[in-house]
């Protein structure tokens, strides 16, 4: 692989002045190349099509010349090694097939070693990585996020069923994030062995919890991260909400973090010391304004984390579909200045 910025800050070895950067969902609705696919082929498709995920995946490399990649997929894929696959409604996000309703369904539930959509997730990586030596993200959802999905079904704006699970049935709910803890582990190992150069973990729904329980939930990060130690390859962990829980994130000896917009990376950069990335953290909101108020944050942010050889340039969340290109050319070209 060539001289990279992001392996680099990864490792918190970055000694240039130019700092790496890549956005989540940076491959996605906001692009016109990849709305040319979505006219033609359903998400479900473009996924299962290896050939169609790499050319969505190295869509923002071309355009903008990111820093890194990330293969195209969904945090979602766990759920189809436990029997739970997803589906993708327009204009509603994904939703599972069927959802977990009872406790005792719990013990229905086998992991399953291999399955069609890994099979194409493993060649859309070997194509990925033959085509462009760019850095390349694997990711999966986090065990509480997975959770929340086959739990509601879809996405929720108050997931009272969760959290009716986690006061109710505790024994049952932490069986459940063990369960979706092993399939994470494997689905990761799966990319990292098909040639991923980092690995991400999205906690999307990390916020819904209580500081006081996410402690509980952390323990199973926490396993996740041990087990996948030993590939060696860089691991960030993204739990939205952070800013409640970066303290006892310190304790996971994850090799960096990725921050939301609520978190001052000046102050998370004391509490995580300088041997962990950071990687983050504009707000994607910001994206919708003009262009001088995209650069006047985008350069807040490259001020305060200056010459740290530890940083990434992210968003707090994913690129939001009403982005225009514009935005994302002129966010570039205040970092890269």
């Amino acid at each position: 692989m060539k001289h990279s910025l992001f392996l680099e800050a990864l490792n918190c070895q970055n000694k240039t002045t130019q700092i790496p950067v890549w956005l989540m969902r940076q491959a996605g609705r906001y692009l016109p190349e990849y709305q040319a696919f979505r006219k033609k082929f359903s998400f479900e498709e473009m996924q299962k099509d290896p050939e169609i995920a790499s050319i969505v995946t190295l869509q923002p490399i071309q355009r903008f010349q990111m820093d890194a990649a990330i293969i195209f997929s969904d945090i979602l894929v766990a759920g189809d090694l436990i029997g739970y696959p997803f589906s993708f409604k327009e204009l509603q996000g994904p939703y599972l097939k069927k959802r977990l309703e009872k406790p005792e369904d719990i013990k229905k539930i086998s992991l399953s070693k291999a399955c069609d959509l890994l099979q194409n997730l493993k060649k859309a990586i070997e194509i990925t990585k033959n085509e462009n030596p760019v850095p390349l993200i694997g990711f999966a959802g986090a065990p509480l996020t997975l959770a929340s999905y086959i739990i509601e079904g879809k996405s929720s704006s108050d997931f009272k069923l969760t959290l009716k699970w986690m006061e109710e049935h505790p024994e049952h709910f932490d069986h459940l994030l063990k369960i979706l803890s092993s399939a994470v582990i494997d689905l990761l190992k799966w990319q990292a062995d098909a040639g991923c150069d980092a690995l991400q973990i999205f906690d999307t729904w990390a916020q819904i919890v209580p500081p006081t329980k996410y402690k509980s939930i952390l323990k199973h990060t926490h396993y996740i991260l041990e087990e996948l130690r030993p590939l060696n390859k860089p691991i960030i962990l993204f739990c939205k909400g952070g800013i409640n829980y970066s303290r006892e994130q310190v304790e996971l000896r994850s090799q960096a973090v990725s921050l939301d917009a609520s978190v001052s990376l000046k102050e998370a950069r004391k509490v995580f010391g300088n041997k962990v990335c950071l990687q983050g953290n504009l707000d994607p909101l910001t994206l919708l304004e003009n262009k001088e108020i995209i650069q006047e944050n985008a350069k807040k942010i490259t001020h305060e984390m200056a010459h740290d050889p530890g940083f990434i340039f992210n968003l707090g969340h994913g690129v939001l579909k009403e982005t225009k290109v514009e935005a994302i050319y002129s966010l570039l070209e205040a970092i890269r200045k």
